[in-house]
């Protein structure tokens, strides 16, 4: 009796450890799905440059070697360095998914990067931030007498659509002279435009007579930098 309560006892163990795999197999198939190995992942973005706050559409696919599409419902995992985008997106029976990429006040580019399963995963690159397409820096008079004198500065700053930059930091600088801004930030206006006025005196003027003065304009746009250069020739002091 002993022997076949043992046997039965062990049929009973059997029978529930079959049970408790079965389950698990069920519970797996019923799991979300991932990408196979062989599958082909593909990200794009549009458009590729984005100003603070703006959004660029991403779009997805995933599908497998054959070339017909994962099953629906397939995660995708997305990252990014810079911005924001949704942590999973799922595919369509087509394979496909959409998302969006959402800029924050932080210039730079932002690398984009889908992964499923086993599939090898994919980046793409988007510029995020205002960028500046075009500096325009004049000096008004272009030149100076040989006893000095002053000239008004003005700096146009455009974005890489033409449009006026305005909230950019514009430092103006000077190999001669003395600007009334002192080299502190000048911030652009509405009309993307800058000014500073450079005043030499007539010892500073003697000193560069028959050459230029120098003057740089450099502009920071979140923490992103490009600078543009003019000279101003000084008139040289008449023969003696």
């Amino acid at each position: 009796m002993l022997k076949k309560s043992s046997l039965a006892a062990k049929n009973v163990c059997a029978l529930l450890a079959a049970a408790a795999a079965l389950v698990g197999v069920n519970a797996c198939g019923k799991g979300t799905p991932v990408a196979p190995s062989s599958a082909v992942l593909t990200l794009s973005a549009n458009p590729i440059e984005i100003g603070y706050g703006e959004m660029a559409v991403l779009s997805l696919s995933a599908l497998r070697s054959t070339g017909n599409p994962v099953n629906p419902g397939t995660e995708i995992v997305l990252t990014t360095t810079l911005g924001s985008v949704p942590n999973i997106v799922t595919t369509d029976e087509r394979g496909l998914a959409t998302a969006h990429l959402t800029a924050g006040q932080t210039a730079g580019t932002a690398t984009i990067t889908a992964a499923s399963g086993g599939a090898t995963a994919v980046t793409i690159t988007v510029e995020i931030g205002e960028t500046v397409g075009s500096l325009n820096l004049t000096g008004k008079p272009t030149r100076f007498k040989f006893t000095g004198g002053r000239s008004e500065l003005r700096l146009f700053v455009l974005d890489r659509d033409g449009q006026p930059l305005s909230g950019a930091s514009v430092f103006f600088s000077s190999t001669a002279g003395r600007l009334d801004s002192g080299g502190q930030a000048v911030p652009s206006n509405g009309q993307g435009e800058a000014t500073d006025t450079l005043r030499l005196n007539k010892a500073e003027a003697a000193l560069v007579a028959g050459g230029s003065v120098q003057v740089t304009a450099r502009v920071v746009v979140g923490g992103v930098e490009s600078t543009t250069s003019i000279d101003l020739p000084v008139d040289p002091a008449p023969a003696p």
